[in-house]
């Protein structure tokens, strides 16, 4: 962006950092992607809207097999909304595994969000189960994985662009 001449905002600039989780594919696509948004539009600088749009078109971009997974598990289940917020909430979490009750704790304090043990545990089993290969695998009681590491940054991607900080 320097060698362009664009000025990215700060916010821009931690949110990559953000969603990319150290990943340097996903660092790469979304500046690329704002690069391009700013370029076509004639603008010097990458603000918080370049974004918003440059996540989106960086989801249309990304691995097929992360697409494929995301969708064919939203596919299956009943009320998709509300496992997406589920899904975002759970890349949020800091360690490759994560309790449901730290899940619970974060749609409380984040989203005002309060359910109930049972009912959490029974959707984050459902994210588990499936033919193919699923977004969540549980490798103890209680406690679950992604079983894509780079499925939390690719979440963040396609489920953030409308700014819900976690």
């Amino acid at each position: 962006m320097k060698s362009l001449d664009l000025i990215p905002e700060d916010y821009v600039v931690n949110k990559i950092v953000d969603i990319s989780a150290g990943y340097p594919h996903f660092t790469h696509l979304v500046s690329l992607k704002c690069g391009e948004h700013a370029i076509a539009n004639n603008e010097r600088h990458v603000t918080k809207e370049t974004l918003i749009v440059a996540l989106s078109e960086a989801v249309k971009d990304s691995e097929g097999a992360l697409q494929r997974m995301f969708e064919t598990t939203l596919r299956t289940l009943n009320k998709p909304n509300e496992y997406k917020l589920l899904l975002l909430t759970a890349a949020y979490c800091k360690a490759p595994e994560f309790r449901s009750v730290e899940l619970r704790e974060k749609l409380l304090s984040k989203f005002g969000i309060k359910i109930e043990p049972q009912a959490l545990s029974r959707r984050l089993t459902l994210l588990t189960k499936g033919d193919k290969t699923t977004i969540l695998y549980k490798p103890a009681r209680g406690c679950f994985q992604f079983t894509d590491p780079r499925m939390p940054s690719f979440l963040k991607m396609a489920l953030n662009a409308d700014d819900s900080e976690i």
